[in-house]
Protein backbone atom coordinates (compact mmCIF):
# COMPACT_ATOMS: atom_id res chain seq x y z
CA UNK A 1 0.00 0.00 0.00
CA UNK A 2 0.95 3.25 -0.66
CA UNK A 3 1.11 5.81 2.09
CA UNK A 4 2.02 10.30 2.09
CA UNK A 5 4.22 11.46 5.10
CA UNK A 6 2.80 14.96 4.75
CA UNK A 7 5.50 17.92 6.59
CA UNK A 8 3.99 20.99 7.79
CA UNK A 9 5.97 24.36 7.90
CA UNK A 10 6.99 23.54 11.58
CA UNK A 11 7.97 20.01 11.02
CA UNK A 12 5.22 18.35 12.14
CA UNK A 13 4.44 15.20 10.46
CA UNK A 14 2.02 12.99 9.84
CA UNK A 15 1.41 9.86 8.09
CA UNK A 16 -2.18 8.83 5.91
CA UNK A 17 -2.21 6.04 3.80
CA UNK A 18 -3.27 5.92 0.59
CA UNK A 19 -6.66 3.68 1.21
CA UNK A 20 -8.90 4.69 -1.18
CA UNK A 21 -8.85 5.11 -5.20
CA UNK A 22 -9.04 8.89 -4.80
CA UNK A 23 -7.59 10.95 -1.75
CA UNK A 24 -8.38 15.01 -2.10
CA UNK A 25 -5.83 17.41 -0.70
CA UNK A 26 -6.80 20.75 0.26
CA UNK A 27 -7.44 23.44 3.19
CA UNK A 28 -11.52 22.35 3.57
CA UNK A 29 -12.96 19.85 6.01
CA UNK A 30 -13.96 17.93 3.39
CA UNK A 31 -10.89 16.76 1.95
CA UNK A 32 -9.62 12.89 2.35
CA UNK A 33 -6.31 15.41 3.93
CA UNK A 34 -7.15 18.26 5.78
CA UNK A 35 -4.66 21.00 5.70
CA UNK A 36 -6.25 23.57 7.00
CA UNK A 37 -3.11 24.62 9.05
CA UNK A 38 -1.50 25.39 5.66
CA UNK A 39 -3.23 28.95 4.41
CA UNK A 40 -1.66 29.12 1.72
CA UNK A 41 -3.62 26.23 0.11
CA UNK A 42 -6.87 26.31 -2.11
CA UNK A 43 -9.61 24.70 -0.24
CA UNK A 44 -9.34 22.26 -2.49
CA UNK A 45 -5.59 21.96 -3.99
CA UNK A 46 -4.88 18.38 -5.35
CA UNK A 47 -5.67 15.04 -5.45
CA UNK A 48 -3.47 11.31 -5.61
CA UNK A 49 -5.37 8.77 -7.21
CA UNK A 50 -4.66 4.80 -7.39
CA UNK A 51 -5.03 3.08 -10.63
CA UNK A 52 -3.89 -0.65 -11.53
CA UNK A 53 -1.30 -0.69 -8.61
CA UNK A 54 0.13 2.93 -9.71
CA UNK A 55 -0.05 6.15 -8.09
CA UNK A 56 -0.95 9.39 -9.37
CA UNK A 57 -0.88 13.01 -8.40
CA UNK A 58 -2.81 15.87 -9.88
CA UNK A 59 -3.69 19.63 -9.33
CA UNK A 60 -7.16 20.31 -9.34
CA UNK A 61 -6.99 23.81 -10.23
CA UNK A 62 -5.38 25.23 -7.12
CA UNK A 63 -4.65 28.70 -6.78
CA UNK A 64 -0.78 28.23 -6.16
CA UNK A 65 -0.16 25.18 -8.03
CA UNK A 66 1.48 21.83 -6.90
CA UNK A 67 4.86 20.74 -7.73
CA UNK A 68 6.40 17.04 -8.07
CA UNK A 69 10.06 17.08 -7.26
CA UNK A 70 10.15 20.82 -7.93
CA UNK A 71 8.62 20.84 -11.27
CA UNK A 72 4.68 22.25 -11.76
CA UNK A 73 2.36 19.35 -12.07
CA UNK A 74 0.44 20.21 -15.15
CA UNK A 75 -1.19 16.78 -15.67
CA UNK A 76 -1.59 13.76 -13.05
CA UNK A 77 2.55 12.40 -12.93
CA UNK A 78 2.97 9.23 -11.65
CA UNK A 79 4.31 9.16 -8.41
CA UNK A 80 7.39 6.77 -7.87
CA UNK A 81 9.15 6.23 -4.09
CA UNK A 82 10.85 9.14 -2.74
CA UNK A 83 8.42 11.79 -4.70
CA UNK A 84 7.92 15.19 -2.93
CA UNK A 85 4.94 16.87 -3.62
CA UNK A 86 4.85 20.71 -2.71
CA UNK A 87 1.64 22.54 -2.13
CA UNK A 88 2.34 25.71 -0.51
CA UNK A 89 4.43 25.46 2.49
CA UNK A 90 3.34 21.81 3.23
CA UNK A 91 5.41 19.12 1.90
CA UNK A 92 4.21 16.02 1.05
CA UNK A 93 6.49 12.40 0.61
CA UNK A 94 5.26 9.31 -1.02
CA UNK A 95 6.23 5.91 -0.13
CA UNK A 96 5.15 2.06 -0.85
CA UNK A 97 4.81 -0.50 1.83
CA UNK A 98 6.97 -3.13 -0.89
CA UNK A 99 10.01 -5.24 -1.60
CA UNK A 100 12.98 -2.74 -0.93
CA UNK A 101 13.87 -1.14 -3.96
CA UNK A 102 17.82 -1.50 -2.71
CA UNK A 103 19.58 -4.88 -3.12
CA UNK A 104 22.98 -6.22 -1.40
CA UNK A 105 24.30 -8.78 -3.63
CA UNK A 106 27.47 -11.27 -3.54
CA UNK A 107 30.20 -10.25 -6.01
CA UNK A 108 33.76 -11.09 -6.54
CA UNK A 109 35.72 -9.31 -4.19
CA UNK A 110 38.37 -8.29 -6.15
CA UNK A 111 41.20 -5.61 -6.02
CA UNK A 112 40.69 -2.50 -6.95
CA UNK A 113 41.90 -1.48 -10.86
CA UNK A 114 42.71 1.26 -12.06
CA UNK A 115 39.09 2.88 -12.77
CA UNK A 116 38.32 2.13 -8.84
CA UNK A 117 39.58 3.99 -5.54
CA UNK A 118 39.55 3.09 -2.07
CA UNK A 119 40.16 6.23 0.97
CA UNK A 120 40.26 4.72 4.26
CA UNK A 121 37.31 7.01 5.88
CA UNK A 122 40.63 8.46 8.57
CA UNK A 123 42.92 9.95 5.50
CA UNK A 124 39.50 12.15 4.19
CA UNK A 125 38.24 13.34 7.82
CA UNK A 126 41.87 14.07 8.73
CA UNK A 127 42.30 16.56 5.24
CA UNK A 128 39.54 18.58 3.89
CA UNK A 129 39.34 18.24 -0.03
CA UNK A 130 41.24 20.42 -1.95
CA UNK A 131 40.50 20.37 -6.05
CA UNK A 132 43.24 18.99 -7.55
CA UNK A 133 41.34 18.20 -10.08
CA UNK A 134 41.20 22.09 -10.77
CA UNK A 135 44.38 23.44 -12.60
CA UNK A 136 43.95 27.08 -12.13
CA UNK A 137 43.71 29.20 -8.89
CA UNK A 138 40.37 30.46 -9.50
CA UNK A 139 38.84 27.13 -9.79
CA UNK A 140 40.80 25.63 -6.91
CA UNK A 141 39.30 28.63 -4.92
CA UNK A 142 35.45 28.14 -6.79
CA UNK A 143 35.43 24.63 -5.29
CA UNK A 144 36.77 25.17 -2.41
CA UNK A 145 34.13 27.84 -2.01
CA UNK A 146 31.48 25.13 -3.34
CA UNK A 147 32.37 22.48 -0.61
CA UNK A 148 32.70 24.96 1.97
CA UNK A 149 28.66 26.18 1.01
CA UNK A 150 27.68 22.72 0.56
CA UNK A 151 29.14 21.78 4.61
CA UNK A 152 27.96 25.00 5.91
CA UNK A 153 24.26 24.59 4.79
CA UNK A 154 24.31 20.88 5.63
CA UNK A 155 25.57 22.00 9.38
CA UNK A 156 22.52 24.72 9.27
CA UNK A 157 19.88 22.36 7.46
CA UNK A 158 20.32 20.02 10.16
CA UNK A 159 21.02 21.87 12.99
CA UNK A 160 17.06 22.21 14.59
CA UNK A 161 15.08 19.28 15.53
CA UNK A 162 13.47 17.29 12.95
CA UNK A 163 11.58 13.74 13.21
CA UNK A 164 14.44 11.26 12.06
CA UNK A 165 12.02 10.15 9.03
CA UNK A 166 12.31 14.11 7.78
CA UNK A 167 15.78 14.17 8.77
CA UNK A 168 17.07 11.23 6.52
CA UNK A 169 14.60 12.63 3.40
CA UNK A 170 16.92 16.23 3.92
CA UNK A 171 19.82 14.45 3.89
CA UNK A 172 19.43 12.59 0.92
CA UNK A 173 18.28 16.58 -0.61
CA UNK A 174 21.60 17.86 0.71
CA UNK A 175 23.43 14.85 -1.36
CA UNK A 176 21.57 15.48 -4.54
CA UNK A 177 22.30 19.24 -4.49
CA UNK A 178 25.89 18.53 -3.37
CA UNK A 179 26.71 15.76 -5.75
CA UNK A 180 25.61 15.76 -9.43
CA UNK A 181 23.96 11.94 -9.29
CA UNK A 182 21.08 10.76 -10.72
CA UNK A 183 20.31 7.54 -8.13
CA UNK A 184 21.35 6.99 -4.44
CA UNK A 185 20.00 5.72 -1.80
CA UNK A 186 20.89 5.51 2.33
CA UNK A 187 20.86 2.14 4.45
CA UNK A 188 21.09 2.38 8.23
CA UNK A 189 22.49 -0.40 10.35
CA UNK A 190 19.62 -2.04 12.73
CA UNK A 191 18.22 -4.61 14.66
CA UNK A 192 21.04 -6.61 17.30
CA UNK A 193 22.61 -8.60 14.16
CA UNK A 194 23.06 -5.07 12.48
CA UNK A 195 21.60 -5.31 9.13
CA UNK A 196 21.79 -2.96 6.25
CA UNK A 197 17.84 -1.32 5.88
CA UNK A 198 16.91 0.51 3.13
CA UNK A 199 16.18 4.25 4.48
CA UNK A 200 15.79 6.27 1.73
CA UNK A 201 15.78 5.53 -2.30
CA UNK A 202 16.03 8.32 -4.43
CA UNK A 203 15.95 7.83 -8.60
CA UNK A 204 15.35 11.28 -10.52
CA UNK A 205 15.09 10.23 -14.03
CA UNK A 206 13.18 7.57 -13.38
CA UNK A 207 13.53 5.25 -16.30
CA UNK A 208 15.48 2.65 -14.26
CA UNK A 209 12.63 0.63 -12.58
CA UNK A 210 13.23 -2.61 -10.20
CA UNK A 211 15.82 -2.52 -8.13
CA UNK A 212 19.37 -1.23 -7.04
CA UNK A 213 22.13 -3.27 -6.56
CA UNK A 214 25.47 -3.04 -4.41
CA UNK A 215 28.10 -5.73 -4.37
CA UNK A 216 28.23 -6.88 -0.42
CA UNK A 217 31.90 -6.73 -1.03
CA UNK A 218 31.82 -3.22 -1.16
CA UNK A 219 29.35 -2.85 1.21
CA UNK A 220 31.43 -4.86 3.63
CA UNK A 221 34.36 -2.55 2.59
CA UNK A 222 32.48 0.45 3.80
CA UNK A 223 31.29 -0.58 7.04
CA UNK A 224 33.32 -3.18 8.35
CA UNK A 225 36.98 -1.38 7.14
CA UNK A 226 35.71 2.37 6.79
CA UNK A 227 36.31 3.10 3.80
CA UNK A 228 35.05 5.07 0.71
CA UNK A 229 35.02 3.55 -2.34
CA UNK A 230 34.60 5.23 -5.90
CA UNK A 231 34.64 4.17 -9.71
CA UNK A 232 34.88 6.05 -12.20
CA UNK A 233 33.96 2.89 -14.91
CA UNK A 234 31.55 0.95 -13.20
CA UNK A 235 31.76 -1.19 -16.67
CA UNK A 236 34.58 -2.26 -16.22
CA UNK A 237 34.62 -3.30 -12.34
CA UNK A 238 33.47 -6.37 -11.46
CA UNK A 239 32.13 -5.88 -7.80
CA UNK A 240 29.88 -3.05 -9.52
CA UNK A 241 28.87 -5.66 -11.91
CA UNK A 242 25.56 -7.15 -11.17
CA UNK A 243 22.73 -8.10 -13.09
CA UNK A 244 20.13 -6.04 -13.95
CA UNK A 245 21.53 -3.08 -12.45
CA UNK A 246 25.08 -2.06 -13.80
CA UNK A 247 25.23 -2.99 -17.20
CA UNK A 248 22.42 -3.17 -18.75
CA UNK A 249 21.30 0.06 -16.96
CA UNK A 250 24.60 1.50 -18.30
CA UNK A 251 26.20 3.15 -14.99
CA UNK A 252 29.22 4.94 -15.51
CA UNK A 253 30.25 6.21 -12.10
CA UNK A 254 29.36 5.06 -8.60
CA UNK A 255 30.45 6.15 -4.99
CA UNK A 256 30.15 4.69 -1.16
CA UNK A 257 30.61 6.38 1.67
CA UNK A 258 30.41 5.04 5.29
CA UNK A 259 27.83 7.07 7.70
CA UNK A 260 30.36 7.54 10.40
CA UNK A 261 28.77 9.51 13.14
CA UNK A 262 32.80 9.83 15.20
CA UNK A 263 31.79 6.36 17.13
CA UNK A 264 30.71 4.16 14.89
CA UNK A 265 29.41 3.41 11.52
CA UNK A 266 26.33 3.30 11.72
CA UNK A 267 24.97 2.75 7.54
CA UNK A 268 26.03 3.42 4.67
CA UNK A 269 25.27 6.38 1.21
CA UNK A 270 25.06 5.13 -2.25
CA UNK A 271 25.18 7.23 -5.58
CA UNK A 272 25.95 6.72 -9.08
CA UNK A 273 25.17 8.36 -12.37
CA UNK A 274 24.87 7.21 -16.29
CA UNK A 275 26.19 10.45 -17.68
CA UNK A 276 29.30 9.46 -19.37
CA UNK A 277 30.18 13.34 -18.97
CA UNK A 278 30.11 13.06 -15.74
CA UNK A 279 32.24 10.90 -13.88
CA UNK A 280 32.48 11.29 -10.07
CA UNK A 281 36.07 12.35 -8.92
CA UNK A 282 38.22 12.11 -5.81
CA UNK A 283 36.94 15.48 -4.64
CA UNK A 284 33.19 14.40 -4.72
CA UNK A 285 33.83 11.54 -2.90
CA UNK A 286 35.58 13.50 -0.24
CA UNK A 287 32.81 16.13 -0.17
CA UNK A 288 30.35 13.37 -0.24
CA UNK A 289 31.95 11.37 2.85
CA UNK A 290 32.21 14.74 5.04
CA UNK A 291 28.78 15.18 3.94
CA UNK A 292 27.81 11.63 5.14
CA UNK A 293 29.96 12.69 8.67
CA UNK A 294 27.52 15.70 9.57
CA UNK A 295 24.28 13.69 8.71
CA UNK A 296 25.61 10.58 10.81
CA UNK A 297 25.86 12.50 13.52
CA UNK A 298 22.72 14.43 13.17
CA UNK A 299 20.99 11.45 12.09
CA UNK A 300 22.15 9.76 15.84
CA UNK A 301 21.31 12.82 18.07
CA UNK A 302 17.95 12.46 16.49
CA UNK A 303 17.72 8.82 17.50
CA UNK A 304 18.76 9.88 20.57
CA UNK A 305 16.27 12.35 21.01
CA UNK A 306 13.12 10.39 19.64
CA UNK A 307 14.60 7.68 22.18
CA UNK A 308 14.71 10.16 25.38
CA UNK A 309 10.87 11.23 23.84
CA UNK A 310 9.82 7.70 23.74
CA UNK A 311 11.19 7.52 27.05
CA UNK A 312 9.65 10.14 28.78
CA UNK A 313 6.62 9.11 27.10
CA UNK A 314 6.84 5.32 28.24
CA UNK A 315 7.68 7.08 31.64
CA UNK A 316 4.81 9.30 32.10
CA UNK A 317 2.30 6.14 30.94
CA UNK A 318 3.49 4.36 33.82
CA UNK A 319 3.48 6.73 36.27
CA UNK A 320 -0.14 6.81 35.35
CA UNK A 321 -0.70 3.44 35.46
CA UNK A 322 0.90 3.43 38.68
CA UNK A 323 -1.28 6.20 39.95
CA UNK A 324 -4.50 4.05 38.39
CA UNK A 325 -3.45 1.13 40.18
CA UNK A 326 -2.97 2.68 43.67
CA UNK A 327 -6.69 3.26 43.26
CA UNK A 328 -7.62 0.11 42.62
CA UNK A 329 -6.06 -0.90 45.61
CA UNK A 330 -7.50 0.26 49.14
CA UNK A 331 -7.06 3.48 50.30
CA UNK A 332 -7.89 3.03 53.73
CA UNK A 333 -9.47 -0.14 55.68
CA UNK A 334 -13.42 -0.83 56.35
CA UNK A 335 -15.03 -0.09 59.63
CA UNK A 336 -15.22 -3.79 61.28
CA UNK A 337 -15.72 -3.30 64.98
CA UNK A 338 -13.98 -5.78 66.73
CA UNK A 339 -11.04 -5.89 64.43
CA UNK A 340 -7.79 -3.77 63.65
CA UNK A 341 -6.76 -4.09 60.04
CA UNK A 342 -4.21 -2.82 57.71
CA UNK A 343 -2.80 -3.71 53.99
CA UNK A 344 0.41 -2.77 52.10
CA UNK A 345 2.04 -3.13 48.86
CA UNK A 346 5.67 -1.82 47.75
CA UNK A 347 5.41 -2.92 43.77
CA UNK A 348 9.69 -3.63 43.06
CA UNK A 349 8.88 -1.60 39.81
CA UNK A 350 6.35 1.17 38.90
CA UNK A 351 3.31 -1.22 38.58
CA UNK A 352 3.13 -4.59 40.06
CA UNK A 353 1.15 -7.35 39.99
CA UNK A 354 0.66 -8.02 43.35
CA UNK A 355 -3.11 -7.48 44.45
CA UNK A 356 -5.04 -6.86 48.10
CA UNK A 357 -8.21 -6.14 48.93
CA UNK A 358 -10.90 -5.59 51.62
CA UNK A 359 -14.72 -6.54 50.86
CA UNK A 360 -17.49 -5.19 52.97
CA UNK A 361 -19.90 -8.29 53.09
CA UNK A 362 -22.60 -6.84 55.34
CA UNK A 363 -22.88 -5.24 59.02
CA UNK A 364 -21.65 -8.70 60.45
CA UNK A 365 -19.02 -9.93 57.84
CA UNK A 366 -16.00 -9.14 56.41
CA UNK A 367 -13.90 -10.43 53.33
CA UNK A 368 -10.04 -10.08 52.73
CA UNK A 369 -8.05 -11.16 49.72
CA UNK A 370 -4.71 -11.49 48.54
CA UNK A 371 -2.97 -12.25 45.26
CA UNK A 372 0.10 -13.15 43.11
CA UNK A 373 0.25 -12.71 39.36
CA UNK A 374 2.92 -14.17 37.90
CA UNK A 375 5.34 -11.98 36.16
CA UNK A 376 6.26 -8.28 36.83
CA UNK A 377 5.54 -4.82 35.31
CA UNK A 378 2.70 -3.71 33.43
CA UNK A 379 1.61 -6.69 31.77
CA UNK A 380 1.22 -8.39 35.23
CA UNK A 381 -0.71 -4.93 36.32
CA UNK A 382 -3.06 -5.29 33.61
CA UNK A 383 -3.67 -8.91 34.65
CA UNK A 384 -3.80 -8.03 38.49
CA UNK A 385 -6.59 -5.10 37.13
CA UNK A 386 -8.55 -8.25 35.35
CA UNK A 387 -8.35 -10.09 38.53
CA UNK A 388 -9.90 -7.72 40.91
CA UNK A 389 -12.41 -6.35 38.36
CA UNK A 390 -13.51 -9.94 37.97
CA UNK A 391 -13.49 -10.86 41.54
CA UNK A 392 -15.23 -8.47 42.28
CA UNK A 393 -18.13 -8.96 39.43
CA UNK A 394 -18.62 -12.79 41.09
CA UNK A 395 -18.70 -11.58 44.36
CA UNK A 396 -22.45 -10.05 43.81
CA UNK A 397 -23.80 -13.42 42.63
CA UNK A 398 -24.67 -15.36 45.96
CA UNK A 399 -22.59 -18.34 46.31
CA UNK A 400 -20.35 -20.42 48.44
CA UNK A 401 -16.48 -19.23 48.77
CA UNK A 402 -15.72 -22.34 46.54
CA UNK A 403 -18.00 -21.22 43.58
CA UNK A 404 -16.80 -18.01 44.14
CA UNK A 405 -13.35 -19.10 43.26
CA UNK A 406 -14.63 -21.50 40.86
CA UNK A 407 -16.12 -18.59 38.83
CA UNK A 408 -12.79 -16.56 38.77
CA UNK A 409 -10.53 -19.59 37.63
CA UNK A 410 -12.30 -19.42 35.00
CA UNK A 411 -12.57 -16.03 33.96
CA UNK A 412 -8.82 -16.03 34.07
CA UNK A 413 -8.60 -18.95 32.29
CA UNK A 414 -10.68 -17.52 29.40
CA UNK A 415 -8.87 -14.01 29.87
CA UNK A 416 -4.94 -15.04 30.51
CA UNK A 417 -2.61 -15.98 27.96
CA UNK A 418 -0.31 -19.99 28.38
CA UNK A 419 2.16 -18.17 30.73
CA UNK A 420 -0.35 -16.34 33.62
CA UNK A 421 -1.52 -17.51 36.50
CA UNK A 422 -2.78 -16.06 39.65
CA UNK A 423 -2.09 -17.20 43.13
CA UNK A 424 -4.93 -16.43 45.32
CA UNK A 425 -6.51 -16.10 49.22
CA UNK A 426 -10.06 -15.63 50.40
CA UNK A 427 -11.12 -15.54 53.62
CA UNK A 428 -14.39 -14.20 55.35
CA UNK A 429 -14.71 -13.56 59.10
CA UNK A 430 -17.90 -13.17 61.36
CA UNK A 431 -17.43 -10.53 63.71
CA UNK A 432 -18.78 -12.25 66.26
CA UNK A 433 -17.91 -15.56 66.53
CA UNK A 434 -14.36 -14.80 64.84
CA UNK A 435 -15.25 -18.14 62.43
CA UNK A 436 -13.03 -17.50 59.34
CA UNK A 437 -13.84 -19.58 56.06
CA UNK A 438 -11.47 -19.58 53.56
CA UNK A 439 -9.52 -20.99 50.39
CA UNK A 440 -6.48 -21.04 49.28
CA UNK A 441 -5.21 -21.22 45.82
CA UNK A 442 -1.48 -21.95 45.42
CA UNK A 443 -1.04 -18.89 47.80
CA UNK A 444 2.14 -18.85 50.86
CA UNK A 445 0.44 -20.15 53.54
CA UNK A 446 -1.11 -16.90 55.78
CA UNK A 447 0.13 -17.25 59.25
CA UNK A 448 -2.25 -17.62 61.97
CA UNK A 449 -0.31 -15.62 65.46
CA UNK A 450 -2.75 -16.50 68.40
CA UNK A 451 -2.61 -14.00 71.14
CA UNK A 452 -0.41 -17.13 73.36
CA UNK A 453 2.49 -16.98 70.95
CA UNK A 454 1.43 -20.70 68.57
CA UNK A 455 1.54 -19.64 65.17
CA UNK A 456 -0.64 -22.11 62.73
CA UNK A 457 0.05 -22.15 58.63
CA UNK A 458 -3.26 -21.90 56.80
CA UNK A 459 -1.94 -24.66 53.53
CA UNK A 460 -2.23 -23.79 50.42
CA UNK A 461 -4.58 -26.96 49.54
CA UNK A 462 -6.07 -25.65 45.80
CA UNK A 463 -4.13 -25.34 42.75
CA UNK A 464 -2.91 -21.66 41.42
CA UNK A 465 -5.79 -19.72 39.28
CA UNK A 466 -5.82 -19.93 35.62
CA UNK A 467 -4.27 -23.17 34.42
CA UNK A 468 -6.73 -25.28 34.02
CA UNK A 469 -10.72 -25.14 34.02
CA UNK A 470 -12.97 -27.00 36.29
CA UNK A 471 -11.04 -27.05 39.50
CA UNK A 472 -12.57 -27.36 42.27
CA UNK A 473 -10.48 -25.89 45.53
CA UNK A 474 -11.65 -27.04 49.15
CA UNK A 475 -12.87 -24.45 51.59
CA UNK A 476 -11.13 -24.15 55.29
CA UNK A 477 -12.18 -23.11 58.43
CA UNK A 478 -10.81 -21.17 61.59
CA UNK A 479 -11.34 -18.82 64.53
CA UNK A 480 -10.06 -15.55 65.09
CA UNK A 481 -10.30 -15.33 68.79
CA UNK A 482 -9.15 -11.87 70.76
CA UNK A 483 -6.10 -11.53 70.57
CA UNK A 484 -5.63 -13.23 67.52
CA UNK A 485 -3.80 -12.53 63.89
CA UNK A 486 -3.74 -13.37 60.51
CA UNK A 487 -0.69 -12.22 58.49
CA UNK A 488 -1.37 -13.25 54.79
CA UNK A 489 1.46 -11.76 52.52
CA UNK A 490 2.96 -12.09 49.02
CA UNK A 491 6.70 -13.91 48.23
CA UNK A 492 8.16 -10.58 47.89
CA UNK A 493 8.27 -10.63 51.53
CA UNK A 494 10.04 -14.11 52.52
CA UNK A 495 12.45 -13.86 49.30
CA UNK A 496 13.29 -10.59 49.91
CA UNK A 497 17.14 -11.08 49.50
CA UNK A 498 20.43 -9.22 50.57
CA UNK A 499 23.47 -8.49 49.11
CA UNK A 500 25.04 -12.15 49.59
CA UNK A 501 21.41 -13.66 48.19
CA UNK A 502 20.10 -14.83 51.63
CA UNK A 503 16.63 -14.50 51.82
CA UNK A 504 14.48 -13.25 54.41
CA UNK A 505 12.51 -16.21 54.94
CA UNK A 506 9.42 -17.65 56.69
CA UNK A 507 11.15 -18.50 60.03
CA UNK A 508 12.52 -14.81 60.43
CA UNK A 509 9.36 -13.52 59.64
CA UNK A 510 7.29 -16.03 62.02
CA UNK A 511 9.28 -14.49 64.68
CA UNK A 512 9.12 -10.93 64.01
CA UNK A 513 5.25 -11.44 63.90
CA UNK A 514 4.95 -13.73 67.46
CA UNK A 515 7.59 -10.94 68.71
CA UNK A 516 5.25 -8.19 68.63
CA UNK A 517 1.72 -9.84 68.39
CA UNK A 518 0.76 -7.49 70.61
CA UNK A 519 1.09 -4.70 68.50
CA UNK A 520 -1.97 -2.77 66.57
CA UNK A 521 -2.18 -4.06 62.71
CA UNK A 522 -0.80 -0.61 61.46
CA UNK A 523 2.49 -1.30 63.66
CA UNK A 524 3.04 -4.94 61.93
CA UNK A 525 2.77 -3.94 58.43
CA UNK A 526 5.00 -0.94 59.14
CA UNK A 527 7.78 -3.49 61.12
CA UNK A 528 7.21 -6.40 58.11
CA UNK A 529 8.20 -3.35 55.62
CA UNK A 530 10.86 -1.36 57.68
CA UNK A 531 12.67 -5.30 58.55
CA UNK A 532 12.60 -6.29 54.92
CA UNK A 533 14.26 -3.14 53.92
CA UNK A 534 16.85 -3.36 56.64
CA UNK A 535 17.48 -7.25 55.29
CA UNK A 536 18.17 -6.54 52.08
CA UNK A 537 20.09 -3.88 52.37
CA UNK A 538 21.60 -2.30 49.06
CA UNK A 539 20.26 -5.26 47.51
CA UNK A 540 17.69 -4.45 44.80
CA UNK A 541 13.92 -5.46 45.46
CA UNK A 542 13.28 -8.12 42.77
CA UNK A 543 9.82 -8.80 43.65
CA UNK A 544 6.45 -7.40 44.96
CA UNK A 545 5.95 -7.17 48.31
CA UNK A 546 2.03 -7.05 49.63
CA UNK A 547 0.80 -7.93 53.45
CA UNK A 548 -2.51 -8.39 54.79
CA UNK A 549 -2.98 -7.90 58.40
CA UNK A 550 -6.23 -8.93 60.04
CA UNK A 551 -6.31 -8.72 64.04
CA UNK A 552 -9.09 -9.78 66.27
CA UNK A 553 -8.91 -7.08 69.25
CA UNK A 554 -12.18 -7.80 71.16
Amino acid sequence: MGYLTIIASDGKTFRRDIDSDRLKIGRSSKNDVNLSFDLSLSRFHAEVTRQAGRYYVADVGSRNGTSLNGKPVVKAAELQVGDRITLGETTILFAADQEPRVAIEDAPALPADSSTMTIPLEDILSSPPSPVSQPSSSGRQDAESRTLAVLTRAGMELINYRPLDEVLEVIMDLVFEAIPAERGFMMLLEGDSKELVSKVVRDLKKSYGGKISLSRSIARSVVDNRQSVLTTDAQTDERFKMKESIVLQGIHSAMCVPLWNNREVIGLIYVDTINAARTFGPEDLKLLTLLANIAAVKIENAKLFEDTIEKQRMEKELKNAAEIQRKLLPVGTPDFPGYDLAGYNDPCREVGGDYFDFIDRGPQRMGFAIGDVSGKGTGAALMMATVRASFRAHLEAPCTLQGLIASLNETIVQSANSNNFVSFFYAEVDRGSGRMDSVNAGHNPPLLVRASGDVERLKADGLILGVFAGVRHKQSESVLNPGDMLVAYSDGVTETQNVGGEEYGEERLTALLKEHRGSSAAAIRKLVADDTKAFAGLAPQYDDVTLVVVKRVS
